[in-house]
């Protein structure tokens, strides 16, 4: 796959691959999203998913290849301080949404989304507060402005990372695990959210050991296992008619938990 032959494409991976004490955790990995789709990264632990969501924000290096996140190029060819340029660039275009929340826990729900608008795109206070205002109520929170994290539930805090990531108005949406953490009625709650931002056409690509969070909301399926990519398709496809029986094998295995 060749970068500029993808411009349809909101993130495009070639060829990556990335190192820890010159064992390969990731090889030659590629992989597109198309803009306003849902991409989920499955596959056993350890496969390597959430090594490659953090190579596409610049959280983590990578030793060969190239990625193209919402227009922004980066490679291993690039200086430090290209690099380090770019990556500004890439963070003010895509949000990140962690598995353990991330919150500021001395800022309120309204104060943990409005630092980064203010902050970063240098929005005044009143319009951060009103925009942030409109991304809590749309993921249910309304009634929780001023409640601090430790006075929110797992699933309501994970709610609040998600409107925080969103008042950047990104143009891609990393989601590393964002249910893991929690018991199924609070995963419930915030795999409706995610729901909900799919049918809206946020461009989204979802690390998850949610089988019914992956086929719910996202087009496409890649597969993880070994730092490879196993199989990719549509996400029926996947799930329904899988070409590869290490595939087959861990969709059994998954269902059977």
């Amino acid at each position: 796959m060749s970068l500029d032959q993808n411009s349809h494409a909101a993130l495009a991976i070639d060829g990556l691959g990335k190192h820890f004490d010159g064992q390969p955790v990731l090889s030659d990995i590629s992989a597109q999203v198309a803009r306003g789709h849902v991409c989920a990264l499955i596959g056993p632990s350890g496969g390597g998913k959430t090594t490659l969501l953090r190579c596409l924000n610049g959280l983590e290096s990578f030793d060969e290849g190239r990625v193209e996140v919402a227009g922004i190029e980066l490679s291993v060819e690039l200086s430090p301080a290209e690099r380090a340029g770019r990556l500004r660039q890439v963070r003010r275009r895509v949000g990140m949404v962690f598995q353990q929340f991330n919150l500021f826990p001395h800022r309120s729900a309204l104060g943990n989304v409005i630092e980064a608008p203010m902050q970063v795109l240098g929005l005044s206070r009143a319009l951060a507060t009103r925009e942030a205002c409109e991304m809590l109520d749309r993921v249910g929170l309304a009634d929780r402005l001023n409640h601090m994290p430790d006075m929110l539930s797992g699933g309501q805090q994970q709610r609040v990372a998600i409107a925080r990531a969103l008042a950047m108005k990104p143009e891609v949406l990393l989601l590393d695990e964002p249910t893991s953490a929690l018991d199924p009625r609070m995963a419930g709650e915030v795999e409706a959210v995610i729901a909900d931002l799919a049918a809206s056409g946020q461009t989204m690509l979802v690390v998850t050991h949610s089988l019914g969070l992956a086929r719910r909301t996202a087009d496409t399926i890649y597969v993880l296992d070994g730092g490879r990519v196993l199989e990719h398709g549509p996400t029926e496809q996947v799930f329904l008619a899988p070409r590869e029986e290490a595939t087959r094998r861990f969709l059994q295995e998954a269902n059977a938990k």
